[in-house]
């Protein structure tokens, strides 16, 4: 694994953490937006990153 890819990976984890615990989870239900599709996403985004 690239070490630009694990801190880039560990700075969006962190900053990703902080908005989950900073902005409530109501605001997926104001977009409408499941969960599993936004951590879907995430998941797609990470993979596409490491796999850079």
């Amino acid at each position: 694994m690239p070490l630009v890819g694990l801190s880039l990976l560990t700075i969006v984890g962190l900053f990703l953490t902080q908005v989950l615990v900073t902005f409530p989870l109501d605001l997926v239900s104001v977009f409408n937006v499941p969960l599993w599709v936004a951590a879907s996403g995430f998941f797609l985004l990470f993979a596409w990153v490491l796999g850079d």
